[in-house]
């Protein structure tokens, strides 16, 4: 192979390690942020089971807590 021909090749492998680098950084970032949500949608849910089963609650006062919580859950998709 001639010098040309290396120099190609090795642009043409720096370009596709770059890339791969910069494809895996966005799909961590997007896990982490996937990661973000699900403890987010964990953490309304479990508050939500525990307005549910408090019996120190009126059944008014559990339904209220529960359903400000689904709205919560609800902002949390995407």
């Amino acid at each position: 192979m001639n010098t040309l021909a290396l120099i190609a090749l090795a642009l043409l492998l720096l370009a596709v390690l770059g890339w791969a680098i910069w494809s895996w950084r966005k799909n961590d970032v997007r896990l982490q942020q996937l990661d973000q949500r699900v403890r987010q949608q964990g953490e309304l849910i479990d508050a939500m089971h525990a307005a549910l089963d408090n019996p120190r609650l009126s059944e008014d006062e559990q339904l209220e807590q529960s359903q400000r919580l689904v709205e919560k859950l609800k902002a949390t998709r995407r």
